[in-house]
This record gives structure tokens, C-alpha cells and sequence, in this order.
């Protein structure tokens, strides 16, 4: 990827899903561990549990889960807009205000986060809002060139992706 200078990277041709939770709500349990997880969980990085995040037990789970693995950036798409987590294993349920991106096999998805956080990428998102909500559809089609500023503040961050296999 690194010598393609000028070519557009549309997000679809670097990722293998992008995606929401469920448009629903969920049976809600207690004690399971097994967390319902909104746009506002999601901050600095990390999903963040606090006292009001609901769970759901196993069934529910099971029923509502997504492809989530290591390649995967949660991403607020309602209310709080942009806020980011790399997803690390956590049983989870996502809801409606909530999107994952998987990263494709041979993108580091801490360079795809890094990029994402870039001022210019937050801004065009937020250009696309329809009220408080980010279209899923314009994210998956969404291009960008290496020229592009973003590109060139994003590849200050790490000039190569074995470099952030290393961070975790």
C-alpha cells in the first residue's frame, strides 16, 4: 500500500465489514458479565463499563453477536460521535449506536484507529451526519488518498505497520 501515492483507499477495499449492532433492544440480565454496549461506552480507546451499561445473559449473546476478533474498531455512531475502541476479546453485545469496522488481513487496524482520530477524517464524518447519527454507507464508501493530509499526519504516527504490531 505504501507506494500507491495518489490512489484512492476507499474504506470497503481495506476492511472485510463494516457494520452496526442491533436496531433492538435486548432481554437484560444480571450478573453475566455479558455487557450491552452503546456509542458511550466507547471512550479513549477502550469499551468503559460503568454502573448504568446493561447486560444480557448467554442466549441473548449468542443470538445478537457479531464477527468481532482482533482486527476490530468499535466506533460511536450516535450521540457522541467518532469516539473509538479497539475491541479486545470482551463478550459483548453492540447496540444500534455502535459500529464495528474489521480490518482487513493485511491493514493493522492501530494505523486504520490512528487514521480515524485524525482531525481531517473526524470532520469529513461529522460532515455526514443526518442529525446525530454518522450513515453507515457513507463510511464504507468513504475514500481518501494517500496525499491527502490525513494521510500524511496518520503515517507520522507510525511510517510502518510492524512497527504498531509491536504497541498491541
Amino acid at each position: 500500500m505504501a507506494n500507491d501515492t495518489n490512489r484512492l483507499w476507499k474504506l470497503k477495499d481495506i476492511t472485510t465489514k463494516i457494520s452496526d449492532g442491533i436496531h433492538g433492544t435486548p432481554k437484560y440480565s444480571t450478573g453475566t458479565g455479558i455487557f450491552f454496549i452503546n456509542g458511550n461506552n466507547l471512550v479513549d480507546g477502550e469499551i468503559r463499563i460503568s454502573r448504568s451499561t446493561k447486560e444480557v445473559d448467554l442466549n441473548e449473546y449468542e443470538k445478537h453477536k457479531k464477527l468481532l476478533d482482533g482486527s476490530t474498531i468499535l466506533m460511536s455512531i450516535n450521540g457522541t460521535i467518532g469516539s473509538l475502541a479497539l475491541y479486545n476479546g470482551e463478550q459483548i453485545v453492540l447496540g444500534k449506536s455502535a459500529a464495528y469496522i474489521n480490518c482487513a488481513d493485511d491493514l493493522e487496524r492501530k494505523y486504520l484507529y490512528y487514521f480515524l482520530l485524525c482531525d481531517q477524517t473526524r470532520a469529513r464524518l461529522l460532515d455526514e451526519l443526518t442529525g446525530s447519527t454518522i450513515k453507515i454507507s457513507f463510511a464504507i464508501d468513504q475514500g481518501f488518498t494517500n496525499s491527502d493530509s490525513t494521510y500524511t499526519r496518520t503515517t507520522a504516527y507510525s511510517r510502518n505497520a510492524r512497527d504498531l504490531r509491536q504497541v498491541n
